[in-house]
């Protein structure tokens, strides 16, 4: 797996991209990466197949801005999971920063366009995982305003966060969420040391307990999509 970046962020070896020690030293000192391709050029291939409704869940997030992007182009419901801690509490101190910004800045002068038809609003039902059928029944909402009155900015994205490790996904509710994204994630457990034609057994059983967890999270119906480093001859 090819990785543009300085030589303090490559491994020694592809196998460390499966290691969570690797990613938790990473990302203690990178902000910000994106894998193959940015938010800018995947969000065309993405929004048509969404709906504001829909739960999204991006497996392996990193600091990718993806959800970021997913949230402010009118997704409001997206939960972000990696079993690193390091990046998980750098995108909530993000995310507060965003909204101390958002909060302090001042009002915006009366506008009398008319909002964008992608925009909806936070959930406003308090956060958590998907792990019983009430927390799936949040639907998007907005605050009845008067026509007259000054438009505010939109919301700094607000999003749920889960530790975890993407193989073992047992603790998420069956048929909880609509879409599952993969960014690169699944590559990361490919890069152990051995032929690419006949993985180790370790490797296809953390594939398989990786795709069997998607499967099993995934309403009927869903879409997992899969934006992966891999030739189609290797999938």
């Amino acid at each position: 797996m090819e990785e543009k970046g300085t030589a303090r962020q490559l491994p020694r070896r592809n196998s460390a991209y499966a290691k969570q020690e690797y990613w938790e030293e990473r990302f203690a000192a990178e902000k910000h990466y994106e894998w193959l391709e940015s938010p800018e050029s995947l969000l065309p291939l993405l929004l048509p197949l969404l709906r504001p409704s829909m739960l999204v869940l991006t497996v392996g997030c990193g600091n990718s801005e993806l959800s970021d992007a997913l949230v402010a182009s009118g997704m409001p419901f997206v939960f972000n999971l990696d079993f690193s801690r390091t990046v998980l509490q750098a995108k909530r101190r993000h995310e507060r920063e965003c909204i101390r910004k958002y909060l302090s800045s001042p009002s915006p002068p009366s506008s009398s366009s008319s909002p964008s038809p992608r925009a909806v609003s936070p959930p406003s039902s308090p956060r958590s995982p998907p792990r019983s059928p009430s927390s799936s029944s949040r639907s998007p909402s907005s605050s009845p305003r008067s026509p007259s009155s000054p438009r505010s900015p939109p919301l700094p994205p607000v999003m749920e966060y889960l530790c975890a490790d993407m193989t073992r996904l047992e603790f998420l509710r069956a048929n909880a969420f609509d879409v599952v994204i993969d960014k690169a994630a699944m590559d990361a457990l490919m890069t152990e040391e051995g032929s690419v034609w006949e993985p180790r057994i370790s490797v296809r059983q953390a594939a398989d307990g990786y795709l069997a967890g998607v499967g099993r999270c995934l309403k009927p119906g869903g879409l997992f999509i899969q934006i992966t480093f891999q030739q189609p001859h290797f999938r």
